[in-house]
């Protein structure tokens, strides 16, 4: 059964969807006012 856009963009998940969209915008360069910086400290992590 596919799920209609009303249920994948429910109010429930509505802040997760826009916030994976502006980031991955940002990562394409298309908003600019969003600034996508690797950390210093990630190396570190792996």
């Amino acid at each position: 059964m596919t799920k209609t856009p009303a249920d994948l963009l429910g109010a429930s998940n509505w802040y997760h969807w826009e916030f994976n969209m502006r980031m991955t915008l940002a990562r394409k360069g298309l908003l600019e006012h969003i600034v996508v910086d690797k950390a210093d400290g990630d190396e570190a992590w792996k």
